[in-house]
């Protein structure tokens, strides 16, 4: 809890609702560490590989936290935000892979033994471990699995899935197929264009108007580009994706996303199908465009 209330050399602010959930939290993670670790299935499928670029990520993101005493900030990456990514992985995975439910359950264990030591020493001990975890060694962050592509894939297919659960909200059960429209190839080189116009920060859409329209493939899109302009720079996406990567994600999940809302799927490209209600112009790059047919 002290190390929940602030970071650097500040007086901690003491929450006592954080106090009294922690036992909670804490006996949760007991129970788990130890029921699942090195257990699960063999082989390696891109959600495990996502996941464990997450570990890593958070494993770095945590050891510059604790150089700096942000206490704070290591203890939310390595546990809250963690245990939302875990929740996420096994939501997606079904069962998960062996070796790394190992990796994971002792990471976040050596990363929280600073703060509840005792507890800590228990779950290593209960793993298998022969050592005490305060002699063990924090393993350094594996650079080399940490793959910022699946990571802004997957963060992608939830932001998708945010965006599909509020249209089927207003259609109150009543829906059939979702069809999801990538943004047609003109649009990839307009947002290269306008990054390219606001590489050294903020520009007017005028001046951005004008840098763009220079290019012969984007004016022979005449009156469409303006509008499109006004949403890349108001729409700027975290994601540094290609249009393969984007569409490929989309194509791959779309049996996560029919058994997620029980509605079939289909993925196409703006221009490249039908589009009777004309939704598919509303695609953007990293922001699909989506049409959801009436159901009975």
């Amino acid at each position: 809890t002290l190390a929940n209330g602030g970071d650097g050399l500040d007086d901690p602010n003491f929450d006592p609702d954080f106090a009294g959930s922690a036992g909670d939290h804490l006996d949760a993670w007991l129970e788990f560490a130890t029921a699942h670790h090195g257990r699960g299935v063999e082989g390696w499928r891109p959600v495990d590989r996502w996941f464990r670029s997450v570990l890593h990520a958070t494993l770095s993101d945590y050891i510059r936290h604790m150089d700096l005493m942000e206490f704070r900030a290591a203890l939310k990456r390595a546990f809250f935000d963690l245990q939302r990514d875990l929740r996420w992985y096994l939501r997606r995975c079904g069962e998960p892979n062996r070796d790394l439910m190992a990796e994971f359950v002792d990471i976040e264990t050596q990363m929280l033994s600073p703060f509840v030591p005792h507890l800590c020493e228990e779950i290593w001990s209960r793993t298998g471990h022969e050592d005490f975890i305060s002699t063990s060694r924090l393993p350094e962050p594996d650079t080399g699995a940490i793959d910022r592509t699946a990571m802004d894939a997957e963060a992608l297919l939830v932001d998708l899935m945010g965006d599909l659960r509020e249209i089927l909200s207003l259609l109150k059960g009543k829906a059939g197929t979702i069809h999801l429209y990538t943004a047609a190839p003109w649009k990839w080189r307009l947002l290269d264009l306008v990054r390219r116009a606001t590489d050294e920060g903020p520009a007017r859409f005028q001046d951005v108007m004008r840098a763009v329209m220079g290019d012969p493939e984007i004016r022979r899109m005449g009156k469409a580009v303006p509008r499109v302009v006004q949403r890349l720079l108001a729409e700027r996406s975290p994601y540094a994706l290609t249009a393969g990567e984007e569409r490929a994600k989309l194509e791959t999940e779309a049996a996560f996303l029919e058994s997620e809302f029980g509605l079939p799927v289909r993925v196409w490209v703006e221009g490249e199908a039908e589009d009777p209600m004309g939704k598919a112009r509303n695609a953007l790059p990293l922001k699909p465009a989506i049409y959801v047919e009436p159901g009975s």
